[in-house]
């Protein structure tokens, strides 16, 4: 059985060309091309370079041995040695040059503290404001601030339920529109007695023996004194109950010197009216017994009977009281604040 051989063969190497023949090849490049520049390898001291002679013709040039001493220094070559540790410091300093940019630090400046207006000419709002010097052109309405207390301030109340209910209007209808001016006018006149307002009966004249044709009619009494800020409201405040009249008024006159006044009625089987609060202030001693303003009823335990709401407003501060209407008594449920700052409302 014969055996399968692999023969490899490379070709032969071509002979490493000599330093003469390098410099010919060199010496040829450079006569045709004038311009090129030619690298010459330096020689020992004393001894001429290869391929020159005293003459100036050229000849081959020999192979130095490796045991030959290193070549002389050139003037004209540069050389190439280790920086020492002052060289170094020495060098990192940068050259000084007149026409060298150098870069600075800036100096850091406060911002100027100067507002700037730009004029805007296209704007079409009539509303924006335009910031000018002098005393402003403009006229721009200002809407007035709830701070204080406003004499036209009206009041509303709304309760904050996580349940939806159904709206429950509290005015109470009557059945016959002629009652509810009876009842107004009986509670005017209560009103005006706890105000003072009502004069004294006159005193009975003596009689006087007089004759049918001499008799004179007796005089008409006096009007009834105003009653300024009246405020009267009439509320069912449970379904299919009666009606429940909340009155307040005041008298005129400086602030010192007013009275104001609060009543809670329900009528009777009879008709007549039972005072069930009954409230005066003086108002100069507002911060002990504040007045009483009726703002309006809610439905405060969410129970589908009605609550009255207060706001008792002082001199200087105010606070709200409910109040609840039930078995012919009115009962303060809740106040405001840390504490009551008049006198105990009865």
């Amino acid at each position: 059985m014969g055996r399968l051989w692999l023969v490899e063969a490379t070709a032969a190497p071509k002979p490493k060309p000599s330093m003469a023949e390098v410099a010919r090849s060199m010496r040829e490049s450079a006569e045709e091309d004038s311009d090129k520049p030619i690298l010459h390898r330096k020689h020992p001291a004393g001894e001429a370079p290869s391929g020159t002679g005293s003459t100036g013709s050229t000849s081959p040039s020999t192979t130095s041995s490796p045991s030959a001493p290193a070549p002389a220094s050139d003037s004209d070559r540069p050389t190439l040695h280790k920086r020492d540790s002052s060289e170094t410091s020495t060098s990192s300093a940068p050259a000084t040059d007149s026409d060298r940019p150098t870069l600075k630090k800036g100096r850091t400046r406060p911002p100027e503290d100067i507002g700037h207006v730009d004029s805007l000419p296209d704007v079409t709002d009539h509303n924006r404001p335009r910031l000018m010097r002098g005393k402003s052109s403009n006229n721009i309405e200002v809407l007035p601030t709830l701070m204080g207390l406003p004499p036209d301030m009206q009041q509303a109340v709304a309760i904050s339920d996580a349940k939806t209910r159904p709206e429950h209007p509290w005015t109470f209808i009557w059945a016959n529109p002629d009652d509810e001016a009876k009842m107004k006018s009986s509670l005017e006149t209560m009103a005006r007695d706890a105000l003072g307002l009502t004069p004294p009966p006159p005193s009975p004249a003596p009689r006087k023996p007089t004759s049918r044709k001499t008799a004179q009619p007796a005089p008409a009494p006096p009007p009834p004194a105003p009653l300024l800020d009246e405020n009267f409201r009439v509320f069912e405040l449970a379904y299919g109950s009666g009606a429940t009249l909340v009155l307040t008024a005041r008298t005129d006159g400086p602030l010192n010197q007013q009275k104001f006044v609060t009543l809670i009625a329900q009528p009777d089987f009879y008709a007549n009216l039972l005072i069930l609060l009954k409230y005066v202030a003086n108002g100069a001693h507002l911060d002990d017994t504040p007045r009483m303003r009726l703002i309006d009823a809610v439905d405060a335990l969410a129970d589908n009977r009605g609550e009255l709401l207060f706001e008792l407003r002082g001199a200087t501060q105010r606070q709200f009281a409910l109040y609840r209407v039930l078995r012919g008594q009115a009962e303060k449920l809740f106040i405001t604040g840390p504490g009551e700052f008049g006198q105990e409302i009865r």
